[in-house]
């Protein structure tokens, strides 16, 4: 792993990058694989050092999948002892139903960014972590990353920015809820094998599911107010469980539970003069079965033709092709997800929507076929 940077920073500076890539989650680390395997020079940083877990699901679903097979990388969640994923159970004042989902699988967040990673190592990219990165001012037509460790600041040029690092710019959507999540170590008694299991309240929602290592990871959204009410993120998520009837889970409020800034949002402008946002940092609506893992992947592997053509010759026309592909390819999804969320807040829609698909479970099929169909790009790859 010679083309990892965890001290100096000095030698960064002696080389002008093809693009610097700010963030690397699935969506920073797929655009440096992809980019490098093309034979350009990918500088990938990162404020965190790895392995490290994040308020995520860890669910990849099927337009996930696909993209990780555009990658070369379709078995590689399997190697990481990921656990398959075949339904979808919605619970709510002790009724539940369960609605098939296409197959996917769940995987810690921890194991899964950091097998990226080795990847983008190992194609060449040059990793930095433990530093912040923030892009300055143009300089000679290039742009300049400042990189700033605990003990020295760089400056770095680069021919294009990508920023991948999402949920702290933009614009807030009214009553947004936050997220908040754990890895427990021990699975819950009478959790569902192979079962995204989601608990719905009036201030919330909880959802669970099994990962690599017998690990249960919980990912929720709450509503402020609710969080304050009683007390804090582990208080919350128990007293999400006990309204929806499920059993409690011990130790659940002690357990080391993390937040994040409000969830859905969307940011002023996802791309300008030589530099692209994707991932969370170019918008982010409130998941429920892996869609963000899949909106950063295959937004993701859009973005590349369009930085590889940027690199060669800047065009402002570079922007608004990134925009109308993210409309198409993520923001038509995030709608869908963003109609979800507003359902699951209302208490009597929930129940008439859990009764009538345990009436008729395949009036969910069309909502589950939409979020899980690989993008165009992918569409081809996939058949």
């Amino acid at each position: 792993m010679t083309n990892t940077h965890t001290g100096t920073m000095i030698s960064l500076a002696a080389t002008t990058w093809d693009v610097i890539i700010i963030g690397a989650g699935p969506a920073g680390a797929t655009l440096a694989l992809e980019l490098s395997r093309q034979g350009l020079q990918i500088l990938l940083v990162d404020q965190a050092t790895f392995p490290r877990d994040k308020v995520c699901g860890g669910c990849l679903n099927g337009n996930a999948l696909a993209a990780l097979s555009h990658l070369g990388l379709t078995d590689l969640p399997r190697q990481l002892g990921g656990q398959p994923v075949q339904q979808l159970r919605l619970q709510n004042e002790g009724r539940f139903t369960d609605i098939r989902v296409e197959t996917g699988i769940s995987i810690s967040r921890s194991a899964f960014d950091a097998a990226l990673i080795k990847r983008c190592i190992d194609a060449g990219v040059t990793f930095q972590s433990g530093v912040r990165a923030n892009a300055d001012e143009l300089e000679d037509g290039k742009p300049v990353v400042l990189l700033q460790s605990t003990t020295k600041n760089v400056f770095c040029q680069c021919h294009i920015v990508v920023v991948t690092h999402g949920l702290k710019a933009g614009t807030t959507a009214p009553k947004s809820r936050f997220g908040a999540g754990v890895v427990l170590a021990d699975t819950p008694p009478a959790s569902p094998l192979n079962t995204i299991s989601m608990a719905i309240a009036a201030g919330g929602y909880v959802g669970g599911v099994h990962v690599e290592a017998g690990r249960y990871v919980l990912a929720a959204a709450f509503d402020a107010g609710f969080v304050k009410a009683t007390g804090s993120l582990g208080h919350a998520a128990a007293e999400v469980l006990q309204q929806a009837g499920l059993p409690s889970i011990p130790g659940l409020e002690q357990a080391a539970w993390k937040g994040t800034p409000l969830l859905t949002r969307k940011p002023d402008r996802i791309a300008g003069n030589h530099w692209f946002a994707v991932g969370d940092a170019a918008g982010y609506v409130e998941p429920f079965t892996g869609e963000g893992m899949a909106w950063a992947i295959s937004g993701a592997l859009a973005l590349a033709p369009i930085v590889h053509a940027a690199i060669k010759q800047w065009e402002d026309a570079h922007v608004q092709n990134w925009i109308r592909t993210h409309v198409r390819l993520v923001g038509q999804r995030q709608l869908t997800c963003r109609l979800l969320s507003r359902l699951l807040r209302s208490q009597r829609l929930t129940s008439l929507m859990i009764s009538s698909l345990s009436w008729c479970p395949a009036l969910a099929w069309p909502f589950v076929r939409h979020l899980n169909r690989p993008t165009s790009l992918l569409q081809g790859e996939a058949q």
